[in-house]
């Protein structure tokens, strides 16, 4: 991370105070998003009331799994209950997660079975669920390369960096 580093440019510091002020105010998706942008740069957040606001039902899942994150990363300890709620089992017995109902065919960038598993694996990841570790890796491994519909696309490495075991 930069801010590790020390190195933030005057632009990005300046966009991170902006973050700062506004996520307060921001709604549903963007408000999460904002969220885990400045925790991702070790920016220091006034969690005052955010563990309430974090509990209260979201309607996509992306949001559900990044609300999970979130509360992890401040520290608390959250019910995993989405996680089980909402995991399904490929034909290798690999865990993913997407939505239960239909998107009407359109893409979501956040809200897509790689999307949603990826955030998963870090959500199992750092609760240490070693098993749901292996069955999200078997997935992912296995779709490297394929398109929703089953078609090859590019190299297929695309979701793999974030395996990594560190």
């Amino acid at each position: 991370m930069p801010n590790k580093a020390g190195i933030l440019r005057p632009a990005l510091e300046s966009g991170l105070r902006w973050l700062s002020s506004q996520w307060p105010s921001q709604r549903e998706t963007a408000r999460l998003q904002s969220l885990q942008t400045l925790l991702l740069t070790g920016q220091k957040i006034d969690s005052t009331g955010l563990r309430d606001s974090l509990a209260k039902p979201q309607k996509l899942l992306c949001d559900r799994l990044l609300s999970v994150w979130i509360q992890q990363e401040l520290g608390y300890k959250p019910a995993l209950d989405t996680l089980v709620k909402y995991r399904k089992l490929d034909a290798h017995g690999g865990a993913f997660w997407e939505e239960n109902t239909a998107q009407n065919w359109t893409y979501h960038w956040n809200n897509n079975r790689i999307a949603n598993t990826l955030l998963a694996y870090e959500i199992v990841k750092k609760a240490g669920l070693t098993e749901e570790i292996k069955r999200i890796r078997l997935h992912l491994l296995a779709r490297r390369g394929y398109t929703h519909h089953g078609m090859r696309l590019g190299n297929g490495w695309r979701n793999t960096w974030k395996l990594h075991p560190s």
